[in-house]
């Protein structure tokens, strides 16, 4: 039985479907149109000239553009410009006849086009500079840095605040015992989540993967039976140090 999930999705990519040949055909239809009604209103000549001006600066744009390609690009470059001068001729034509209806009729087909819905589903105008807080992407982290637990009991002197008034740890992590390797650990998870920008998250989920490294290079086993209890970002892993054989306190 399929789940609710992958039924949304499909019903989604079947939306999506539709609108796509939706707009497919109504952009062939008005395309259609559009040059009848330019050669309706000015005769074959006028129509004729604009498509060829138009495909031929159209051309001249994606060879510059697509120029790396060589001659490869050859009919690519000629489809391009023969489609945008037949689109601009068509569009002249309706917006000439119908006047204001012709421009609507252009908003809406726009508006329906697949370029539009794509970057409405990819949020791309949620970058415009509107004024409201900007919610910053997550960094890409490990299995183990990426759970967000349900609740985290630490001390006071664990808290991100206190942490990043401490003296620098040393970079050679070695030379930490256990407990403050763990201490470590469980103090970084704090401080990615108070960190202020980007480069500032991604050096902390470097540093928590060489204190996982670390920790693996103590007690393999141990850390082994941590992760296998389902071990959270926070999780002290100091209980299972030794043989791995202890529950996490």
């Amino acid at each position: 039985m399929r789940s609710r999930a992958e039924s949304g999705r499909q019903g989604s990519a079947a939306r999506a479907g539709l609108r796509e040949r939706l707009w497919r055909w109504t952009s062939r239809l008005t395309v259609t149109v559009g040059m009848l009604c330019a050669v309706g209103r000015q005769g074959w000549a006028m129509p004729l000239a604009e498509v060829l001006t138009f495909s031929f600066c159209a051309g001249f744009v994606a060879a510059g553009i697509l120029a790396a390609e060589g001659l490869a690009a050859a009919s690519k470059v000629i489809r391009i410009g023969l489609a945008t001068g037949v689109a601009l001729t068509a569009i002249g034509g309706i917006v000439t006849v119908f006047g204001v209806g012709g421009i609507f009729w252009m908003l809406a087909l726009v508006a329906i086009s697949p370029a539009v819905s794509y970057c409405v589903q990819h949020r791309w105008f949620a970058d415009l500079d509107v004024p409201g807080p900007v919610q910053p992407h997550r960094p890409l982290t490990s299995p183990v840095t990426s759970d967000r637990p349900s609740t985290v009991s630490l001390s006071p002197e664990d808290r991100p605040e206190f942490a990043v008034k401490q003296t620098p740890l040393p970079k050679d992590l070695s030379m930490l015992d256990d407990a403050a390797l763990c201490l470590a650990w469980r103090r970084s998870f704090l401080m990615l989540e108070a960190a202020p920008n980007g480069p500032d998250r991604i050096a902390l989920v470097v540093q928590r993967q060489l204190y996982l490294d670390e920790l693996q290079r103590r007690c393999p086993s141990g850390v082994a039976a941590w992760l296998a209890s389902g071990a959270r970002a926070s999780s002290n892993p100091m209980p299972f140090l030794g043989d791995g054989s202890r529950g996490e306190g």
